[in-house]
């Protein structure tokens, strides 16, 4: 099973929405990794991280965590998929008998593979945008931050590559 990066988002009491990847989750305190920039050198490393932020307990009003990239991903295979059907249909039409009317197999594909492709590429998005997402409301409270840890455990960086905390310390540092 490969592991899984899911990002973060944090409402806080300051005013100000915060993203990033949940890097580990402590006692009152959540700890994010800010997404580096891509750049050829690392873009498919997996834990891309440019800086750290720990944020506090009792500063949180809710978090939400979805999948890395769900909606890129999802919009793309929606594209992929409805132009690959309607360069399908298209093929299997074949061209249209002469008349008023009438289309190649090859004027189809692009007609079809574009409609089509427009109509999944919407409902591709449409899905990435509702994919599963886990809102946990705490409110600042201490107690409901602490009830949920363990399913924060869950997404975390620390816990899909298993990471010792000395790993986690030398993130912390750079």
């Amino acid at each position: 099973m490969t592991p899984k990066i899911y990002e973060t988002f944090l409402k806080t009491y300051v005013g100000k929405k915060d993203i990033g990847f949940l890097l580990a989750v402590r006692q009152d305190t959540l700890i994010l990794a800010e997404r580096a920039k891509k750049t050829k050198k690392n873009y498919h490393h997996p834990i891309n991280i440019s800086g750290i932020r720990i944020v506090p307990s009792q500063n949180i009003k809710s978090i939400k965590i979805r999948r890395r990239d769900a909606v890129i991903k999802s919009l793309f295979t929606g594209m992929a998929i409805g132009v690959g059907t309607g360069v399908l249909v298209a093929l299997i039409e074949g061209d249209d008998d002469p008349g008023f009317l009438s289309y190649s197999k090859e004027d189809k594909m692009y007609l079809y593979g574009t409609g089509i492709g427009i109509a999944s590429t919407a409902l591709g998005l449409a899905l990435g945008l509702t994919t599963k997402k886990e809102l946990i409301k705490t409110d600042g409270d201490k107690t409901l931050f602490l009830l949920n840890q363990k399913k924060l455990n869950e997404y975390s960086i620390e816990t899909q590559f298993n990471l010792t905390e000395q790993e986690i310390s030398e993130l912390m540092k750079n």
